[in-house]
């Protein structure tokens, strides 16, 4: 745990790793760290953050208050050589795989990650580069969920049949399905729902309808763009 304040809070997932660690497993990043020695990640999980934030106006309320708290922290650390990696609109690089050196990130046929503990209930909120010294986080070896789900309820939940057991996410199926009139997946997913792992941290109902709201106005949009 980096900070129980910014746990309590509502970012419960606290990571650090060398950089060193993270240019050996995160393509493309060496140059944007070059200068630092710690990269930091942070992310959410479950409902706690959602029902914290302040308001929820804006076009990245999420963002914004994530960014601020991380921010607000790093000041009071007396850290002022950071670099904040995500959100931004001028760097690129995979979350994905900072997740999985972190054991946070197991693939899933849902085509997300999935967390040993919180299941699908979880998301990156944000990435700094820093000259901080902390403990480097040891890796997870905790074994993905998926491995040994003999059930796979997903792949039965899905009514786009976009879940396969050969955890193969279908996307384009996903998308059309969504974008159908009065399509029961245009503000929920009933497979990520189905999951049984952290379903103790399933998001609200509000937050789902949030997130899954604004995911399908961009869905439109690169639609319409795509026409």
């Amino acid at each position: 745990m980096i900070d129980e304040g910014l746990a309590a809070a509502g970012l419960q997932l606290q990571g650090s790793m060398a950089v060193e660690a993270v240019s050996s497993r995160v393509e493309g990043c060496g140059d944007l760290l070059a200068s630092f020695s710690t990269v930091l990640v942070f992310a959410h999980a479950g409902t706690r953050f959602w029902r914290n934030l302040p308001h929820k106006n804006g076009t990245d309320p999420l963002d914004d208050h994530a960014v601020q708290l991380v921010s607000d922290w790093l000041d009071s650390s007396g850290v002022q050589d950071y670099r904040l990696l995500y959100p931004s609109t001028d760097v690129a690089f995979d979350l994905r795989e900072l997740g999985r050196c972190l054991g946070w990130h197991h693939d899933s046929p849902l085509g997300i990650g999935l967390h040993p503990i919180f299941g699908t209930w979880f998301a990156y909120r944000v990435v700094v580069a820093a000259n901080l010294e902390l403990e480097p986080e040891a890796l997870s070896g905790v074994e993905a969920p998926c491995m040994t789900c003999a059930d796979q309820p997903c792949v039965a939940a899905c009514p786009a049949n976009a879940v396969s057991s050969k955890a193969v996410f279908d996307l384009d199926a996903c998308s059309a399905f969504r974008l159908r009139p009065g399509s029961v997946c245009a503000t929920r997913c009933l497979a990520r729902e189905a999951c049984p792992v952290g379903t103790m941290y399933r998001y609200d109902e509000d937050q789902v309808e949030y997130h899954y709201a604004h995911s399908l106005d961009a869905l439109k949009a690169f639609s319409a763009h795509g026409e």
